[in-house]
């Protein structure tokens, strides 16, 4: 299972809006092939407090 950086939106109730991913350059992607992905859940976790705006994101498990 690999894991991923998903932007969090906590005031929005979802409704199927496009997902922005983490990409290499630490910005937003919409494209989830251009996302970084992590072996584990603790390594996302780890890369997400290396991050300016950290509660920004939010790992998941990658798309199949």
């Amino acid at each position: 299972m690999k894991w991923m950086l998903v932007e969090r939106k906590p005031d929005v109730i979802y409704s199927g809006v496009q997902e922005i991913y983490l990409g290499a350059s630490n910005s937003g992607v919409s494209d989830v092939d251009l996302a970084m992905t992590f072996a584990t859940r603790q390594e996302a976790e780890a890369y997400r407090r290396t991050l300016k705006h950290r509660y920004h994101w939010v790992a998941v498990t990658a798309p199949k």
